[in-house]
């Protein structure tokens, strides 16, 4: 090897060696960078995990405080309703046992039925039950809820009054365009509020469903929705 050939080579020793250098110090950059990258990421991540814990808790509160307010509201629809109801059970349709918030279970409890109002003759001449389903803001679910109350009944209402014909009455404060019409298609009264008070609204031709399921005692019932006695033969 001549003397220029071995500088050459001590020449391209030391530029490589000045790159390899140079490399690892631009490791070095980028790791220092990288960990400073993951470090700010890990500290933006529990940040988030806190951002969405305190979201949970402030969306779980104000669900509660909606629910409470929902709940008190239509504790308050119901209270309005319950005069009315009164009322129109008793002078329509002569009822004259009329009970608010009736609860009731199964045997074994597994199962509880509210009922809003529920109205029924104590006497037994008319041999009818009236199940009012109250809602603040009528739904086409509320509809649904109010048969299904008529149909739990038969199950878990008085075992007194459970052969009786039953008929439903759906009352509500706000009332959308066209479930009026759904209402009493599906054969329930309608009542909404005017001037405080719940009054029938229902077209002249509505016939209301009667929920028979076992045939009444020869002599007590109507056959009729308007909780009125037959009349006799003349």
């Amino acid at each position: 090897m001549t003397d220029q050939e071995l500088k050459d080579l001590v020449a391209s020793l030391a530029r490589s060696q000045v790159e390899t250098s140079r490399q690892q110090e631009e490791s070095n950059r980028e790791w220092k960078e990288l960990r400073a990258f993951q470090k700010e990421s890990n500290r933006e991540w529990e940040e988030l995990k806190a951002y969405q814990k305190e979201t949970a808790r402030l969306i779980s509160q104000n669900g509660k405080l909606i629910g409470d307010i929902g709940n008190k509201f239509g504790r308050f629809t119901e209270g309005m309703a319950e005069p009315s109801m009164r009322k129109l059970l008793g002078e329509k349709f002569g009822m004259t046992a009329i009970h608010p918030r009736s609860l009731f279970h199964s045997d074994d409890r597994s199962r509880t039925l509210e009922i809003d109002v529920l109205g029924y003759d104590r006497n037994e001449v008319r041999d009818e039950v009236y199940i009012v389903e109250v809602k603040s803001q009528l739904t086409p679910q509320g509809i649904d809820q109010a048969l299904k109350t008529i149909a739990d009944f038969r199950e878990l209402g008085p075992a007194s009054l459970r052969h009786r014909t039953i008929y439903g009455v759906v009352a509500a404060v706000d009332i959308p365009k066209g479930l009026d019409k759904t209402v009493t298609d599906r054969g329930l009264y309608l009542a909404r509020i005017s001037d405080d008070t719940f009054k029938l609204l229902v077209p002249r031709d509505f016939k209301p469903k009667a929920f028979v399921y076992e045939a009444p005692p020869n002599g007590k019932s109507n056959g009729r929705a308007g909780g009125r006695p037959k009349k006799k033969k003349t």
